[in-house]
């Protein structure tokens, strides 16, 4: 199984992140000249896929279809979501994914019953980077959403993790 991959945090910091990264070049020639290199450097085209408001739907609903080419097609839930975003990141070597908040929280029987981490690994899986906390994730009280960022057993015990979002992120750059 994929470790996940996101944290609750800091969307503009880690966006600065990635953005340094992805203009960070090596000189074309030693001919260059600091002018030049610093030119070179300073830019580099990225892609920014942001989400919000995913709620722990993990599945898609009756009645959430679209028209696709005449046909009503089921829509929404992470499978869903999965597919848009691989095809969005085809061919684009720097692209990130985000999130805006409200990832769980209000959230239907299948997120809720097991402590919203079915829905955590899934947006690990789906490659989602950072996320900011939107007031859904308050709903359960600050221990809870630190315990979401921090892993650990949650209220009904149903599912436990011993390592933390923050560690597996914290890996993830180092390995970048």
């Amino acid at each position: 199984m994929r470790e996940t991959k996101f944290v609750f945090g800091a969307l503009v910091g880690s966006l600065a992140v990635l953005v340094a990264a992805c203009g960070a070049s090596e000189p074309e020639s030693s001919n260059s000249t600091p002018a030049d290199t610093a030119e070179a450097s300073a830019t580099a085209p990225i892609q920014i896929l942001a989400i919000n408001d995913f709620h722990g739907r993990l599945q898609a609903e009756e009645g959430m279809t679209v028209t696709f080419e005449g046909d009503d097609i089921d829509a929404g839930g992470a499978a869903y979501l999965a597919a848009h975003l691989q095809q969005a990141r085809a061919d684009q070597a720097h692209s990130t994914s985000v999130a805006a908040g409200d990832l769980i929280g209000g959230a239907p029987f299948l997120s809720s019953a097991f402590d919203h981490e079915p829905t955590v690994e899934s947006m690990g899986a789906l490659g989602l980077e950072v996320s900011s906390v939107g007031n859904h994730e308050f709903d359960k009280g600050i221990d809870e959403l630190l315990r979401i960022v921090d892993g650990g057993c949650g209220p009904t015990a149903a599912n436990c993790r011993t390592t933390s979002l923050r560690a597996l992120i914290s890996d993830s750059l180092r390995r970048t």
